[in-house]
């Protein structure tokens, strides 16, 4: 019993304490979409934040679904976290990260260290650690305040873009979270997706011709310690993720007989192999890929497919190794992570200034196509 009691009174001191801490009410706070950053021609940063506005029209409810429910607000600051508290003496209530999709960098940026700039995000304990991070042809702030179709955000519609990229194979993922790992490693190396915006002519029924605005997703940067060091083609971000293992599916063309030929590839397996052949550090990846056609075929066409499948991830993968390792030098394919992983002894011997290491590295890829039933 006297156990009994003591429960009872232990419950009762925690539910007093409950109001004694540092709480936000929910109408004090500002739901936070999207952050672009951008460099200030003061001297330190622009931050423009997306957040969630009701646009009510005039019915029971706050929420208008035929518009987008946004808005954005900008303030300058000395450093990123100044620039948050500025938005945040705008908005006139704390800024709440916990539901933040977006963090995209302007093209002033691309010769800041992605690792400094990164620095708030980590220490803010209510950033969404799945967030994706991307850069933009012009201003974060334009990219953010883009006015689409009716009811859609910049940020939905750069979400669905995305998505779409990354499912398909070619662009980065973006992932805040591996991109903290990739900066942490000695050749800060990453590579992140690009949006741009763009105009098209929306015309009416009439002889009127309005301009109507969209995002895309146009490149991928390569980062050098911690920079944007240059851009990859598709072709080259799909051979970076089939020979990372981050590959999903990739959906190619090829000609067969005079014929263009849709083809959907899905990666199977990807095993990585490092080893030391007469003095070399030699780094060998099995590929297995299956290979799904649109239409009916026969079994000549079949065995076609897949040897022009097969050429197709190899060219790749020879085009991402000659562009991330021979020409920018960046370890995008995470080789220091690799070999310390899987042969320590090895990484021991070649730790001292790892990224010379990877230059004289030889790479090699099998890749085994299997037409799917």
């Amino acid at each position: 019993m006297g156990r009994f009691r003591l429960v009872i009174l232990a419950v009762l001191f925690s539910l007093t304490l409950s109001g004694c801490g540092s709480t936000t009410e929910i109408d004090q706070r500002a739901i936070v979409h999207a952050v672009g950053i951008d460099k200030s021609d003061e001297g330190g940063f622009e931050v423009s934040l997306q957040i969630f506005s009701p646009s009510g029209s005039g019915s029971d409810t706050p929420v208008d679904v035929s518009k987008s429910n946004t808005k954005v607000i900008s303030a300058v600051g000395k450093t990123i976290y100044d620039g948050m508290k500025n938005c945040e003496k705008l908005i006139g209530g704390e800024a709440f990260m916990g539901h933040n999709k977006f963090v995209v960098f302007g093209k002033s940026l691309y010769d800041e260290d992605m690792h400094k700039l990164l620095g708030w995000f980590r220490k803010e304990n209510e950033n969404y650690l799945g967030v994706t991070v991307g850069y933009c042809e012009g201003t974060a702030k334009e990219i953010l305040d883009v006015k689409l179709t009716e009811g859609v955000s910049a940020v939905e519609n750069m979400q669905l873009i995305h998505e779409y990229a990354v499912k398909n194979g070619s662009t980065a993922n973006g992932d805040l979270l591996i991109l903290f790992n990739d900066l942490a490693l000695t050749t800060k190396s990453g590579f992140l997706p690009v949006f741009s915006v763009k105009d098209k002519e929306k015309s009416d029924e009439g002889d009127n011709k309005e301009k109507e605005q969209y995002l895309e997703i146009k490149h991928t940067a390569v980062l050098k310690d911690g920079k944007v060091a240059g851009f990859l083609t598709a072709d080259e971000v799909a051979g970076v993720l089939w020979l990372s293992g981050e590959m999903d599916k990739n959906n190619i063309s090829v000609e067969h007989n005079g014929k263009k030929m849709d083809v959907e590839l899905e990666k199977k397996m990807v095993i990585p192999r490092v080893f030391e052949e007469n003095g070399k550090l030699i780094i060998n990846y099995s590929i297995t890929a299956e290979v799904r056609a649109v239409e009916e075929l026969s079994s000549d066409a079949k065995r076609h497919i897949c040897e022009l499948s097969q050429k197709k991830i190899l060219s790749d993968c020879e085009k991402a190794i000659k562009k991330t390792v021979d020409y920018y030098v960046t370890d995008v394919l995470r080789i220091e992570q690799l070999v310390k992983f899987y042969k320590p002894s090895i990484y021991k011997k070649y730790s001292e200034d790892f990224i010379k290491v990877i230059n004289g590295i030889e790479y090699r890829a099998d890749v085994v196509c299997k037409l799917s039933n």
